[in-house]
Order: C-alpha cells, then sequence, then structure tokens
C-alpha cells in the first residue's frame, strides 16, 4: 500500500512529502534555505539555537516552531521570512552576541563564521544587552586545536559529533546557568581528557571556538585554495579536501559533514598531509661508503645500483598508504626484476617481511606524515609505531623511495625521491586522489620501472 503524502505550503509554494518530515526538509525539497546555527544533516534535530524558526498557520498548530525539530502536516502553511520570524531570528542573534568576544579581526573562523554572515543578513551590527559576559580562559593544551569559551554559542554540534559520530564522548556542557560552557567534564584541560584529537569537533564548529592552530596562525578562509582527494592512510578511505596557500598545504579538512565515509582521525587531520620543508627527498642520494653519510647523485647512477641489486633473493616492499596505481607499479617492478612483493602496514610489519632477503626496494609512502611517536592517537594507531628499523642495516643492500628523510632512509644505500600524498593524482581502495600541489622531483618508482 502506497505511503499517504502530506500537502503543505512554504511561501506559497505546493510541497508533498512523506510522514515524519520536518519542515526544514521539506523547504529544502523546494530550494527554500532556511537559516541554521546548531542544526547538523546526519545528527537528530537539536533546536537549541532557535535561529531556524519559521512562522505557521493551519495543521495542528499556530505560531514559531523550530524548522529543523518541526514535522509536516496536512494543510500547514509555513512561512520563512515573515515578520515574526525576521524580528526572532534578530533577536537570537542579539542574545548570542550578548555574550559573544566580537572581535572577529583576530577570529580564525573571520570570514567563515555562521554566526558573522547571519549578523550581516538580518542586520546586527553591535550588542544590544550590555552586561556580563562569558570570561573563561582559552584551553590551548591540546596539540592540535584550541577551544575558546568566549567565543562559542553553545550550539552542541561538537559535544554532539563527538557522542554520536566518533562514539567518543568527551566533549559535555559544564556548569550551570550562566557559567555553563562546552568542554570536558569536571572542568578538565583538553590534554587530561581521553580525547583523540581527531579534530571532528572542530570541523563543525560554526564560530571560532574550536579551531586548528594552523588556522588561527597561517591562514583565514579567503586566503585558500581547497582540492578534494582522498587521504590513503587507512582502509577507511576518508573523502577530505586539502587547503592551499602560497604553495603549501595548510589544513586538511574532512569533505562536507563529517560523517561514516568522511571521519578524519587526527594523524590524517593533523600530520599525515604536511609537505615537508626539512628533509625532504628532491634528487637520487646514495650513501657514500666512506663516510656513511648520503649525498645526491644522478639518476643513472641511482637507478643502476638498485636495478642491479634486485636480482635473487631480493624483494620490493610497499607501505599500504599509497595508491593502488603505486602499489601495480612496485609490483611490475617485483615481476620485472624476478623477485617477491610485499605490502607492509608499519615498521614492525616491514622487519617481518624483509626478514632473510639480501636486497630490498621499499617504498616508505607515509614518510611524510611527520608521526611515528603514538601519541594523542585514536583510530590512527592502525599504521603508527616507534620500531627501531636499525635491524635492517644487516641486510647487504637497501634501497628506499620516499618524500621525505627518515629513520627509514638512514639505513638506506640508495634513496629515491617519491610525490607526498598532497601532491598525488590517482585511486585508493578505489577512491580518487587529487594533486593539490606538484611534486618537487620525479616519480623515482617509475623512473625505476622504466630502467628495468
Amino acid at each position: 500500500m502506497s505511503e499517504k503524502m502530506i500537502h503543505l505550503t512554504i511561501d506559497g509554494v505546493a510541497v508533498e512529502v512523506p510522514p515524519e518530515t520536518t519542515v526544514l526538509a521539506a523547504a529544502e525539497q523546494v530550494g527554500i534555505t532556511i537559516p541554521t546555527l546548531c542544526y547538523l544533516k546526519g545528527l537528530a534535530p537539536d533546536g537549541s539555537c532557535r535561529f531556524c524558526v519559521v512562522e505557521i498557520l493551519g495543521g495542528r498548530k499556530a505560531g514559531l516552531f523550530t524548522a529543523c525539530s518541526e514535522h509536516c502536516a496536512e494543510g500547514m502553511e509555513v512561512f520563512t521570512r515573515s515578520e515574526k520570524v525576521v524580528e526572532a531570528r534578530k533577536f537570537v542573534l542579539e542574545l548570542l552576541l550578548s555574550n559573544h568576544d566580537n572581535n572577529c579581526f583576530s577570529c580564525p573562523q573571520n570570514g567563515a563564521c555562521k554566526l558573522q554572515d547571519y549578523c550581516l543578513e538580518y542586520g546586527v551590527m553591535e550588542n544590544v544587552f550590555a552586561g556580563r559576559r562569558q570570561d573563561a580562559p582559552v584551553d590551548d593544551t591540546n596539540p592540535y586545536f584550541d577551544y575558546d569559551p568566549k567565543k562559542c554559542i553553545m550550539c552542541r554540534r561538537c559535544q554532539r559529533t563527538c557522542e554520536q559520530i566518533t562514539g567518543k564522548n568527551i566533549i559535555s556542557l559544564t556548569n550551570r546557568g550562566f557559567a555553563t560552557k562546552m568542554g570536558i567534564p569536571y572542568d578538565h584541560l583538553w590534554r587530561s581528557s581521553n580525547c583523540g584529537s581527531c579534530g571532528n569537533c572542530v570541523e563543525v564548529c560554526p564560530v571560532g571556538a574550536l579551531a586548528s592552530k594552523s588556522n588561527k596562525k597561517n591562514y583565514r578562509a579567503w586566503e585558500v585554495t581547497p582540492t578534494a582527494t582522498t587521504c590513503p592512510l587507512c582502509e577507511n578511505a576518508c573523502a577530505v579536501e586539502l587547503l592551499v596557500k602560497g604553495g603549501k598545504v595548510v589544513e586538511l579538512r574532512a569533505a562536507g559533514v563529517p560523517g561514516a565515509d568522511s571521519l578524519p582521525c587526527g594523524r590524517g587531520h593533523y600530520t599525515y598531509w604536511k609537505t615537508l620543508d626539512a628533509g625532504r627527498v628532491t634528487a637520487p642520494m646514495v650513501k657514500d661508503p666512506s663516510t656513511g653519510v648520503l649525498k645526491e647523485t644522478t639518476w643513472e647512477e641511482a637507478l643502476a645500483a638498485v636495478a642491479e641489486h634486485l636480482k635473487n633473493n631480493a624483494a620490493v616492499l610497499t607501505s599500504r598508504s599509497t595508491t593502488d596505481e603505486e602499489i601495480a607499479c612496485t609490483e611490475q617492478i617485483a615481476g620485472a626484476a624476478g623477485v617477491r612483493h610485499g605490502v607492509f602496514g608499519g615498521y614492525g610489519e616491514l622487519l617481518r617481511a624483509a626478514h632473510g632477503a639480501d636486497a630490498l626496494l621499499i617504498y616508505d609512502a607515509d614518510a611524510a606524515s611527520g608521526c611515528r611517536s603514538g601519541q594523542n592517537c585514536s583510530y590512527c594507531q592502525i599504521y603508527c609505531d616507534t620500531v627501531d628499523v636499525s635491524a635492517l642495516n644487516e641486510t647487504n643492500f637497501v634501497a628506499v623511495a620516499t618524500p621525505a628523510l627518515t629513520e627509514l632512509t638512514a639505513v638506506a644505500d640508495v634513496v629515491l625521491p617519491m610525490p607526498a600524498f598532497s601532491e598525488k593524482d590517482g585511486t585508493f581502495r578505489g577512491k580518487s586522489l587529487h594533486a593539490a600541489l606538484s611534486a618537487p622531483a620525479e616519480d623515482g618508482l617509475a623512473a625505476l620501472l622504466k630502467r628495468l
């Protein structure tokens, strides 16, 4: 039996929706935008900001109601920009500004703040309710982001994301009355909590209360160019955007609203995307036999040395955190050389895969992540480890293809340059990667495959 549809009008536009559809969803269906602050697609409506109010006539009731939580009813007439609605929204904005740090110039969210945008749209330019304000100090104890209670509008987006999407439930409302604020329970500092620094609370903050340290220090919204790509750190293959300013990636953020297919971990959010300025491999290198120090050399010398040793009891090993095309390339190199091929997920797995080989070609795609400490990790502990790789010194020959110098290149006889994650085009787990930057050197694996 077909479902009985509900008929209503929104700003004079006839709408037909199934039961249990909210006014906000019905308006979106016909292209009518209702402003929101606390609403977050994918989460249950909260209705705490009261900014999405609409005027309703007919149906079961009449008056002002929150569009995010009010369900449509037969014969309902909805007005999203009536005089009462506009006055109510202005009043909400005035109340928010009465306890909000209005120094927008120094705010990292300046130019991308929903509160700022709505105040401009509704003509709310000053605080009309003078009096006490929230004066709690900034919590800057997290290594990657800060929390400023003076900028918080208590929309609870961060709390609900932490609870319902990440499942961590670290953030909550603390205190009561005027002293109410978002934060860690019992007024603990962020560093003393079980927060995994995934950063998804920062992603959903509509103002500048939660802001990454990079955002505060390095850029503002209008200065960056986003590039949509896929994070290849683990099999989750999160949909992300790389923000570029001045030829450098300054931030990674989730593509759209964080959800099941876009939930970057702490390492993905804050370290994995980095293109290292210091220690970047921009040319082939070989170890000087007299000093044991790596020095730049020609492509011909480096590739010849690798080709000479890739035979008999040798192995080609590649990190899991790389593109499907690069794994195929290493498989072709192993096939052309007639040696075994393997994939590793961390240095521990690498040592086990390398055991017994006389010569190794290792593609360490994780080198530019800047993270081997295992600290501030949650889900990202999958491949992050602190294994001592000095045992590889016992191998007769080690070649490492990598974007940057690491503890692994310290045991290498030859180092070949590779693009970092932010410089790659390709696919990972069937999802597309797009380069945000140009690589500073030729792809070492591709050059080796041609040589073989």
